[in-house]
Parts: C-alpha cells; sequence; structure tokens
C-alpha cells in the first residue's frame, strides 16, 4: 500500500496521465454548467454541452462518452433549478428577473427543426458508441456518472451556493462513498484502466479518492475565478485580474489536452491476416486440449504404463504425439484475424488457448526428459525440438501474448537440448545444429507484431491502448510487453548461441579426440562463424579449464566477469557479477 501511494504521489507520468482524465472531465462539466444556467438558446446550450461528448468518438474513448452522455444531463437539470444564485452574482435587478421569467419557452417550428439538427449531429456518434461498446454492468455505470454529477453539483454549491456547510459534507460523503462503491463493483467499465487500478479493494479505492480530489479541486479553482469575473460588486480592475488568471489557465488547458488529443487521434495503421500455405494450428490445439485432458498430470508414456498398465492413455498420447511430431514441422501460425477477432472476448480464447499450449509443452519435456534417462538421445532431441516448432508457431501471426508463451515455451526447449548436448551422436548434433540455426530470426521481426497487436489494441480497448502508447512515448520508456518481449528474445539469442557453441565443441572433441582452443578454432568445419553475444556484440567467450571447454555470455551486465557463473536464480536476483553459461540453467 506505502508503494502504492509513492507512486500514485511521486510519479510524475502519474500526474501526466491524472491531468488528462481530470482535465477533460472538469471542462466537460463547466460546459454542462454553463448549459444549465446561462440564457443564451438552448440549441446552443446542448450543443456545447454535447460537443465534448463527441469530440471522445473519434479517440475510441468510449468508456468516458457514456459516463458523461449521462453525467452531463444530470448536473444540466440540477444547475438549472438554481439559476437565480447565479443571476444574483451578476448583479441582475429584481425587475430584470422578473422580466425574464415572463419569456416562456415556446416550441415552435424552428424549435423542432433545431431538435431535428441536434438529433441528427448526435446520432451518428451515438451509433459508433453503441458499436463499439455497450456497458455490461448498467447499474455501475449510474453509479459512476452518478458520482461524477453529485460531485460537480457539489462543488459548485460550496463555491457559489447557500448552506455551504451542508454542501461540504454531501461532498465529503460522495467522495468516499464513489471511491468505496466503484473500487467494491470492480472496473465495470475499464475507464480506471489508464489510472493504474490492478490492485486490491484499498489501493483502487485510494486511487480514485486522489483522482476524485483532484478532480474536485480543479473545479473550485475553475469555479472561484468565473464567480469573481462574473460578479458585479467587485471593482473592475479586480475583475480583470481575475479574467486575466481565468484565460491563462483556459489556454494552458485547452493547449495541453489538445496537444494530447491530437496524439490519440493517430490511430496505427490497419494489418492483415498472416495467411499460411499450410497452417495445422486449429489440429495443434485440438492435440493439445485432449493431451491435457488425458494427461492432466503431464507424466511421460513410459510412467503412464507403469502406474496404469490396463489404460488405452499411453496409445493414445503414442498416436497424438506421432501426429503432432510430423504436423509441426508445417510453417504453421495463429489465425488471428484481425477484422473478426480484435476484441476483448480474444484475449479470454488466447489466454486459454496458450494455457493448452503450455500443458503440451510440459508433456513434450516429460516425454524428451524420459528418452534422455533411457539413453534415446535423438527421441529426447525430437520432442524438445517439437517444443521448439511449438513455439515459433505461437511466433507467428499472433498478438503480444502469443509471441510472450512462444518465447517462454522456446526456453523449455533449450533447457532441454542443453541436457543433451554430451549425449547427442555426430549426426544428431549436425541435425541440432541445423535446426538452432533455423531458429535464428525464423520468428516475425518484432515490428511486424508491434504493428499487429497496436492495430489489436486500438480496436479492442480503444482509450486504454492510446493512453499507453502516448505516455511510452513521452516517457521513452517500452511497452511493457515490448520490453519483456526484447528481453526474452535477447536471452533466447544467448542460449541459441551458447548451444550451437557447445555442440560443434562436443562434435570437434568426437572427431579429433581433444577440446578446441577456441570459438576460432570451430568455424568453418563446425560453425559458419563464431556465434555472438547479444549482451555485449562481440563473439561467445570461452575458457578452457582442465578437461571441460565451456563458452560463456557476459550476461545482463554486458562485462566479462572470467567465467563467474551461478544458477538461475543467482543470476537473475543480482544485477551484475555473474556470467552465463548453458548450466546456469541446470546448476542446483
Amino acid at each position: 500500500m506505502l508503494t502504492h501511494l509513492q507512486n500514485l504521489l511521486f510519479n510524475p507520468w502519474s500526474y501526466a496521465v491524472h491531468s488528462i482524465f481530470v482535465g477533460y472531465s472538469v471542462v466537460t462539466c463547466l460546459v454542462a454548467i454553463w448549459a444549465g444556467v446561462s440564457s443564451v438558446h438552448w440549441f446552443w446550450r446542448y450543443l456545447a454541452a454535447l460537443t465534448p461528448i463527441m469530440l471522445l468518438v473519434p479517440i475510441s474513448a468510449w468508456q468516458p462518452a457514456w459516463l458523461f452522455a449521462f453525467s452531463s444531463p444530470m448536473i444540466i437539470g440540477v444547475v438549472s433549478l438554481n439559476k437565480r444564485q447565479w443571476r444574483h452574482d451578476r448583479g441582475l435587478s429584481t425587475a430584470g428577473q422578473a422580466n425574464r421569467r415572463h419569456l416562456r419557452f415556446r416550441f415552435t417550428l424552428r424549435d423542432l427543426l433545431l431538435t431535428i439538427l441536434l438529433v441528427g449531429l448526435m446520432l451518428p456518434s451515438l451509433i459508433v458508441t453503441v458499436r463499439h461498446f455497450v456497458p455490461a454492468i448498467w447499474i455501475g455505470w449510474l453509479v459512476s456518472s452518478a458520482s461524477v454529477a453529485l460531485l460537480t453539483i457539489a462543488t459548485v454549491f460550496v463555491v457559489v451556493g447557500n448552506r455551504r456547510w451542508l454542501w461540504a459534507v454531501l461532498l465529503v460523503g460522495t467522495l468516499i462513498a464513489s471511491a468505496a462503491l466503484n473500487s467494491l463493483a470492480g472496473d465495470w467499465s475499464r475507464l480506471w484502466t489508464p489510472l493504474g487500478m490492478y490492485g486490491g479493494f484499498a489501493e483502487n479505492a485510494t486511487t480514485l479518492l486522489i483522482v476524485e480530489l483532484e478532480f474536485v479541486l480543479a473545479q473550485v479553482v475553475c469555479l472561484i475565478p468565473i464567480r469573481a469575473a462574473r460578479c458585479s460588486t467587485a471593482s473592475p480592475p479586480a475583475r480583470w485580474v481575475w479574467t486575466g488568471a481565468l484565460t491563462v489557465l483556459g489556454v494552458g488547458t485547452v493547449i495541453w489536452l489538445g496537444w494530447f488529443y491530437f496524439q490519440l487521434l493517430d490511430k496505427p495503421p490497419r494489418v492483415a491476416k498472416l495467411e499460411a500455405k499450410v497452417n495445422h494450428y486449429p489440429r495443434i490445439l485440438e492435440i493439445a486440449g485432449r493431451v491435457n485432458a488425458i494427461n492432466p498430470s503431464s507424466a511421460a508414456i513410459t510412467d503412464l504404463q507403469l502406474s496404469i498398465p490396463k489404460s488405452n492413455v499411453p496409445n493414445e498420447l503414442q498416436d497424438l504425439y506421432a501426429e503432432l511430431l510430423t504436423i509441426l514441422d508445417a510453417e504453421n501460425s495463429v489465425p488471428y484475424d484481425p477484422e473478426v477477432h480484435a476484441n476483448e472476448a480474444y484475449v479470454q480464447a488466447t489466454v486459454s488457448n496458450v494455457q493448452q499450449f503450455r500443458g503440451l509443452a510440459r508433456s513434450l519435456q516429460a516425454e524428451s526428459e524420459s528418452a534422455r534417462n533411457g539413453s534415446k538421445a535423438g527421441l529426447a532431441a525430437k520432442y524438445a525440438f517439437a517444443c521448439m516448432r511449438l513455439s515459433e508457431m505461437l511466433g507467428h501471426g499472433g498478438i503480444a501474448v502469443d509471441a510472450l508463451v512462444g518465447r517462454a515455451l522456446e526456453g523449455v526447449s533449450y533447457a532441454q537440448l542443453a541436457k543433451l548436448a554430451e549425449q547427442m551422436s555426430s549426426d544428431e548434433i549436425r541435425e541440432s545444429r541445423v535446426a538452432l540455426e533455423r531458429a535464428i530470426g525464423h520468428r516475425e521481426h518484432r515490428e511486424v507484431l508491434r504493428a499487429r497487436e497496436a492495430d489489436f489494441s486500438e480496436r479492442a480497448f480503444g482509450l486504454a491502448a492510446g493512453f499507453e502508447h502516448t505516455f511510452a512515448q513521452l516517457s521513452g520508456n517500452k511497452i511493457p510487453w515490448e520490453a519483456a518481449l526484447d528481453e526474452a528474445t535477447k536471452r533466447h539469442a544467448m542460449v541459441n548461441a551458447l548451444l550451437r557453441a557447445k555442440l560443434a565443441a562436443v562434435q570437434f572433441e568426437k572427431e579429433n579426440s581433444r577440446h578446441p582452443r577456441d570459438l576460432i578454432e570451430l568455424v568453418p568445419n563446425y560453425l559458419s562463424d563464431a556465434p555472438l553475444d547479444p549482451y555485449s556484440g562481440k563473439p561467445l567467450c570461452c575458457k578452457l579449464v582442465g578437461s571441460k571447454f565451456t563458452a560463456y555470455s557476459v550476461g545482463r551486465d554486458g562485462r566479462d566477469d572470467g567465467g563467474h557463473f551461478g544458477n538461475t536464480n543467482t543470476y537473475w536476483s543480482s544485477a551484475a557479477g555473474y556470467d552465463f553459461d548453458l548450466e546456469t540453467m541446470t546448476r542446483p
């Protein structure tokens, strides 16, 4: 909780995000207040109140559009009942107020035409909003909208109304109740996602309470100079000062919101579906589901034959794996179609699918380990490479979550191959080296995935995706999935280089009955060139200690520590001081 508060109060990007939400909300609510108290013709007042809502449609801000579509009419309706207080501040005489009372509203033909025009202006935005986003929990939307309206109304009457203490009590109660209710009900609108509401009740309620306080204070800052500039009892110099302050505040707000608005208007280009000539993804998914259903413990076939000797499960698994090993060699890819799948439901389906593939990878790893223990290195390598083909499939045609899980499965296959390196025959080593070289760059380029993910996020999540992308550009940071994928890509490129170096060294030893002196000696008969270390940009380091040849990477710190190795935990928990070799993944 303390860390959450520190991030909210001392993180400048948190204030930047809040300023967008709060600034636009205050502007929209102030326009609604003006529409409720102004004596301008009703058409212009309602058009002005509608404009901030319609402006949200081009930036895919469906959630705020729904929120203000409910809250603005509430604000207009309540403040219009208290016009007398505003007119008193403007210094209207009693006779002037009486003259205004006799001007009763009459609905004429012109009003009918203006009503049709207003509906015509509103209808396209409404249709687009409904098409892209319909609130699933209406009671949640009513609570959120009512909270915005009550906070606005209470703030207005605290500043300009009578019985201010009563309105102040209502304001405090609304602040607490709104934060609690929105947090208890969850993010029913996903409106709060850009604010960082991913914690528990206490963290989310604290975040909302801080945002609401910022909203109220911003309204007070705007309402006080508005009231002072309109007050006829104030001296002209004072009114000019207040008007100037209000102008500076308004211009600064419009510039900041306008700049950010135009950033959100910059939509990512649309992408097309990746078409594969032969794609066995649906069948592979079926096999994964079946394997997980009949083998939930991810046990090897030999273990199942011992534990359940009369079951048909081992035979069925053998048939499934035989088919799987064949179809995984095709150029498979994720059948993602932007025109069909770019929605929030697809995320849930994708998470379910990748969990099936994770389970399948565990079963393949178990088969590989069982074959290795049975001195069948070639069969063990086939299962390990099947896991790699599975990971490569997820690295083509899908969205970020597919690619991230694909990289994770690649790590499983590499860890298994690291155990097999010294058990393989020369022919098996050659086949493995070819497969590892094929794996280099055999995935989609990051920019292709980035374009597809940007298009998917904009279609599926709208405003939240736009906020994430824009603030990532402002801060110079990568979007979280990009940073995770880049690190995984670099890590697996390092392991791939180490594996190729290890296999080449083992093959050299088998054919020459001695260890290579260095990597250069392995070129060109065993390696096309010396594998590069992605963490240094130079060839891998190597050392010969006794009878053991070891190739290693300088690791995350980019510094050669002389072959100082730890295990996975010590390497990843330390910022510096460790190099990385293949045994780092398996060392106790």
